[in-house]
């Protein structure tokens, strides 16, 4: 119900205008790519299909620890262009729908915004976030009419100890929508950049492994002794 008067609010706020760009992909040559994207003036929301596999994961501050990188270190990254109608109506929606095509599940998603040069971390005014996938997240509802400034929207999963466990699987897809008030900050129109990372769940494989070797190693070593 909150969405349908969001939309209706959106579409009569909205001058005549001509449709522009969405998100342009930093990166064109790893496994993390935008594979689509159509933006719909009824509703002002643009719509981006993405896909991210692994190369490699690195430590982050995420509940399980670990991130899914490209081959460079370096997170799914891309900057935002605003579209004119969504300029003029002053709310610029994305509708993210992203495949898991990595061998892991993840268990938490983040979205951080930064400058156009990636330099900082910019918060910007969020009026709404949704998702199917994840139980928790950092957004506190401000009502139908506000927002709050977040420089990084988290969804988290939940525990993996409390049943039933939920997480994107490998081979499912996640899908967010993420509402922006840009009455509140018209300097995004000159655009600003968004990260996305995706962390593993519960424990990358490779360190299990690890860990039994280390075991195995102990006990060969006492063997001998």
């Amino acid at each position: 119900m909150k969405r349908f008067l969001l939309i209706v609010i959106i579409v009569f706020l909205v001058p005549i205008s001509v449709s522009g760009a969405g998100l342009s992909d930093t990166q064109l040559a790893d496994n993390m790519a935008i594979t689509s994207q159509v933006f719909d003036p009824g509703l002002l929301e643009t719509t981006v299909d993405e896909v991210i596999a692994d190369s490699k994961i690195i430590p982050y501050p995420s509940h399980d620890g670990f991130a899914i990188v490209n081959q460079w270190d370096m997170f799914f990254d891309s900057y935002v262009d605003p579209n004119p109608l969504e300029i003029g109506a002053g709310f610029m929606v994305f509708n993210f729908n992203i495949l898991n095509s990595s061998n892991r599940n993840w268990s938490d998603f983040h979205f951080e915004f930064y400058d156009l040069g990636f330099t900082d971390l910019v918060s910007v005014p969020i009026i709404y976030v949704e998702t199917s996938n994840f139980e928790e997240t950092n957004f506190v509802d401000p009502g139908l009419i506000g927002y709050g400034f977040y420089d990084t929207i988290n969804f988290w999963a939940s525990e993996p100890e409390v049943p039933p466990a939920s997480y994107v699987a490998s081979g499912e897809e996640a899908s967010f929508l993420i509402v922006i008030d840009l009455f509140a900050m018209p300097s995004l129109t000159d655009g600003f950049s968004i990260r996305q990372i995706a962390t593993t769940t519960p424990v990358p494989g490779a360190i299990w492994i690890m860990g039994l070797g280390l075991v195995g190693l102990l006990g060969f070593r006492r063997k001998l002794q």
